[in-house]
């Protein structure tokens, strides 16, 4: 399934270059990132980039295009950089939770809400694979979610796909079309596949090989934890006929009657998730359409409860009393969690966020 979240952080793109880049966490992310950062800053004379790649860097959002330029940035070149499983998982897990940094929390506070951890809880990497294991793929934080999920597949097309565990390829790909060049970045260098037998029991092994079976078989790279290299590597990915044009486009264009056809074609292309889905009820149109749509909104399991309460009124109001309770009792279950949260926060000294705030 396939996120409009996720297309709009993993999908990389300037004005001042002719490539994009999907964004693979923990793969290499900070030097590529650094490096076109820089060369942004050359051609544009600029000198925006402090160190930090993660930063607001000089790329172009989605939502701020014109639709009619929408194809045009889909057929320049697109790349990325895929990782041995193993180590990357390994990897997400120190930079994130277990060796975290007091400097960059933010992906820690949400791990730690998510599962009820306390502040100076430091779970185990055996503790923490048995945790994500148990998410679903489109709620996985980027650092540690299947690879082929941040790469945007089955849909997108990437012209170029790279190995971090021989970066060669990679880094004469990105000369030949930029310039300038490439310095490797250690931010949250960890060396990770160093690391392994450390960390890896065999527990470990068989719930990384589960969590990410895709992920050996796309790209190619063994189970034996041993082998760290690609054993059958792939040069591309080919994706879906149109790609992610019709989803860019409900993402660039105003108007809502467009963007509900632009999200038609790519159903009709890709099927519905329960992403499209609540863009789909959020956009509004006919009743009918909304109600279909929202069939599917709980898969994504949503945070925000007015939604859901929105869509149990809906139901009733057609005397579909069975799925108006279902939807209820989860609005009631997300605000319960809130008003649960917010009493913690103030036991504690932390305002925190409004009591009722979605």
């Amino acid at each position: 399934m396939l996120f409009q979240s996720r297309v709009t952080s993993c999908f990389i793109f300037s004005d001042q270059t002719p490539l994009v880049y999907i964004l693979n966490p923990k793969s290499g992310c900070s030097t590529v990132l650094g490096y076109m950062w820089q060369v942004v800053d050359n051609l544009r004379d600029t000198q925006t980039f402090s160190g930090d790649p993660h930063g607001a860097g000089p790329w172009q959002r989605i939502a701020d295009m014109p639709a009619e330029s929408v194809d045009a940035v889909v057929a320049r070149s697109t790349f990325s950089i895929v990782r041995n499983p193993f180590a990357r998982a390994l990897s997400g897990y120190l930079s994130k939770i277990g060796e975290r940094s007091q400097q960059d929390l933010f992906v820690w506070r949400q791990f730690q809400d998510r599962f009820g951890l306390p502040d100076n809880a430091v779970p185990t990497f055996d503790e923490y694979l048995e945790m994500i294991e148990r998410e679903p793929v489109e709620m996985m934080d980027p650092h540690w979610s299947p690879q082929y999920f941040n790469l945007l597949q089955p849909v997108a097309r990437i012209d170029h796909l790279f190995y971090l565990e021989n970066m060669l390829p990679a880094v004469e790909y990105l000369q030949q079309h930029l310039s300038g060049r490439m310095m490797r970045s250690n931010i949250g260098f960890r060396d990770a596949r160093t690391r392994l037998d450390h960390f890896y029991t065999q527990s470990a092994i068989d719930r990384v090989s589960h969590i990410y079976a895709m992920d050996f078989e796309m790209l190619g790279y063994s189970q034996d934890i041993t082998l760290q290299r690609a054993v059958k590597p792939i040069a591309s990915l080919e994706g879906r006929p149109e790609g992610l044009s019709p989803m860019l486009k409900h993402m660039a264009t105003k108007d809502w009657q467009e963007k509900l056809a632009h999200l038609d074609h790519f159903e009709r292309l890709n099927g519905v998730d329960a992403a499209t889905a609540m863009a789909r009820f959020c956009c509004g149109g006919e009743e009918q359409s909304r109600m279909r749509a929202a069939e599917s909104v709980l898969l994504s399991s949503p945070k925000n409860w007015l939604v859901l309460r929105e869509i149990a009124a809906m139901f009733t109001a057609h005397g579909q009393h069975e799925k108006a309770a279902r939807f209820a009792a989860a609005a009631e279950s997300v605000h319960q969690a809130i008003r649960w949260r917010k009493h913690e926060m103030a036991s504690s000294g932390d305002p925190g966020p409004a009591i009722d705030s979605p």
